[in-house]
């Protein structure tokens, strides 16, 4: 829920290998955690296509959800670079969502 003064979700789609299948419950009990926006399994369960906001989440957190539902993320090393990589370019756009652009005119007085 957004209140007033909190920003709008900034959605973020990530693909997370699972070491095995996941099964209903677990992908429930994910699917109602805290800033997870949605959640399908694919190629058997054993990929989750995951949408959380990243006001709310980081990828370590998801992972940090997944991992209090009973899924154990996969441990192969294209998984865990993609895992890796997916945090490192969360925390960016975190940053880059702080931000408060400015156009060059904005504030000064009219010269003419």
């Amino acid at each position: 829920m957004t209140t007033p003064s909190s920003p709008p979700p900034l959605p973020i789609h990530r693909r997370i290998a699972l070491a095995a299948p996941a099964g209903d419950a677990e992908l429930a009990t994910v699917a109602a955690a805290d800033g997870i926006l949605g959640l399908t399994a694919a190629r058997g369960g054993t990929v989750l296509d995951l949408r959380y906001d990243l006001h709310r989440l980081g990828l370590v957190q998801v992972v940090a959800v997944l991992r209090a539902a009973g899924l154990t993320p996969s441990r192969r090393v294209w998984a865990r670079l993609a895992r890796f990589w997916g945090g490192f370019r969360d925390d960016n756009l975190r940053q880059q969502a702080k931000i408060v652009h400015h156009c060059c005119s904005d504030g000064i007085p009219d010269r003419h």
